[in-house]
């Protein structure tokens, strides 16, 4: 029997990447990856989907609240260096009593890459 090669993307995935709201939302993770770490400044960072869930009045920060195993939407990603997106991920409870939050960052990181010049 012969043997096919797999997808590298779902057809799912390719119609959202190929739509006016995916080409936005990777234009938007670009100017994301161009900006320093939140947390220490250093430039070569990461974009970090929040997954933080915010207390109930400070929901309307997200675009999509992030739930059991999901992560927030594209427009709630942040700038974090790798050291500091591993920390994030593997010691959370340290990130947190450090730097707080991770959705805290999400107003600073539209702000700046507002006063970007990408086309968004």
């Amino acid at each position: 029997m012969k043997r096919t090669a797999m997808r590298r993307v779902s057809a799912k995935k390719a119609k959202r990447a190929a739509s006016a709201e995916g080409k936005a939302d990777a234009l938007y993770l670009d100017a994301v990856r161009a900006l320093p770490c939140v947390c220490c400044g250093v430039m070569g960072v990461d974009p970090h989907h929040c997954r933080d869930t915010p207390d109930f009045d400070e929901r309307g920060l997200y675009d999509r609240i992030p739930g059991a195993r999901m992560r927030s939407a594209d427009r709630d990603a942040v700038p974090l260096c790798p050291p500091h997106h591993r920390m994030f991920h593997l010691e959370r409870a340290a990130f947190h009593a450090k730097y707080g939050k991770d959705y805290r960052f999400i107003a600073q990181t539209r702000a700046a890459v507002s006063d970007m010049e990408f086309d968004l």
